[in-house]
């Protein structure tokens, strides 16, 4: 996920940041910005499904609310545990919990980042309107290659790569941000210890980017979903102490929510008893239930296989 940034990011507006900030650092030429657009519009298409499945901690106290609302007198706490796993509210947010990992794993399943990286510098070596590609080079990248002192001037432009880039950091501890990989110490230090050529550097650095905006603004928009589904089911039910039986699926439907989003609610939506053996166990607490419409598996769909 992108650091400090609760929007979703402008990926027409990301682009034009990461093309200044090269203008600001290499040498150029004419073919360029086209290059860039070209790989960008790769990157983002193939991190299009991606999400961050460890990106949906809040919801982890949505379970804890919902026990704590629950009024069941003549229940033992222990107990009260145990019934909970009976209201359907309570067992939505536990899918959402336990499905985040596996909806995760069916949207990420095609992400590659070596082998979308390989295609890409396949493609710009076989088209011939970028056959000066190889050419791109960070400025002063003769001086710095001869001296060999890359490392010693790599903590002062550090700072000031950060200052005069403008787009989102997308630094993670696997791989520093954009402008840091770019920069012309770091360009020449993977030259001369990953045996990686500039293009290369530029490549790597633009895919990995794409990924983490795109990982930015899929998760956030689920999220927003989500949310938007807690506060439609709080709307429907209200702040209910009883147990409620079946989430209508009319309420579902209504909300439009996203194909990703729909994997997330992946067995939840039916009951987890009959309504019969429900009333018996609402018929211990001296609470009416709350019972709604039972809700087919059907409503669901499946759009990754």
């Amino acid at each position: 996920m992108i650091k400090n940034s609760p929007h979703f990011i402008d990926t027409d507006k990301e682009l034009e940041h990461l093309i200044e900030f090269i203008r600001f650092v290499w040498d150029t030429n004419e073919n360029f910005e086209s290059l860039m657009k070209e790989i960008w519009s790769v990157s983002t298409l193939a991190a299009a499904q991606l999400i961050d499945p460890y990106g949906f901690t809040e919801q982890r106290k949505w379970l804890q609310e919902r026990q704590d609302c629950l009024i069941l007198p003549n229940v033992e706490p222990s107990q009260k545990k145990t019934l909970i796993f009976f209201d359907a509210l309570a067992n939505l947010y536990t899918h959402i919990l336990i499905n985040s990992m596996s909806v995760s794993e069916k949207t990420n399943n095609s992400w590659d980042y070596e082998k979308i990286n390989q295609q890409i510098l396949k493609e710009i070596k076989t088209n011939a309107g970028y056959s000066d590609a190889k050419k791109l080079k960070p400025k002063g990248w003769r001086k710095l290659l001869n001296s060999g002192r890359e490392n010693d001037y790599a903590q002062m432009h550090e700072t000031m790569m950060h200052k005069q880039f403008k787009g989102v950091d997308s630094e993670s501890a696997a791989a520093p941000g954009f402008a840091l990989r770019v920069s012309p110490q770091s360009v020449v230090y993977d030259h001369l210890h990953q045996g990686r050529t500039p293009l290369v550097t530029l490549v790597g650095a633009i895919v990995g980017h794409a990924y983490a905006v795109l990982v930015h603004n899929n998760t956030l928009k689920i999220k927003q979903e989500l949310n938007s589904l807690k506060l439609e089911l709080e709307n429907t039910y209200g702040q209910t102490g009883n147990l409620v039986y079946c989430i209508e699926s009319s309420l579902i439907d209504k909300l439009q929510l996203s194909p990703t989003t729909l994997l997330f609610l992946e067995g939840a939506l039916d009951p987890s008893v009959s309504l019969l053996e429900f009333e018996k166990l609402c018929a211990q607490t001296l609470e009416p239930a709350k019972t709604g419409l039972e809700t087919k598996s059907s409503k669901i769909k499946k759009p990754f296989k």
